[in-house]
């Protein structure tokens, strides 16, 4: 098993690149929800996006 460590600025923005994903998801109506990891009864597209 190899450690990996990930560099600083990874570590420093992981939250704003998990937002990313999770807009990049809804963008390609892709689900971000899994049932399968939440228990819900279905997987769905969590989010909405405004247009100013």
């Amino acid at each position: 098993c190899e450690i990996v460590i990930p560099d600083p600025i990874i570590i420093e923005y992981k939250e704003a690149l998990i937002f990313a994903l999770l807009g990049a998801l809804y963008m390609a109506d892709q689900p971000s929800c899994l049932s399968s990891v939440t228990g819900a009864s279905r997987d769905n597209i969590g989010g909405m996006l405004f247009k100013v």
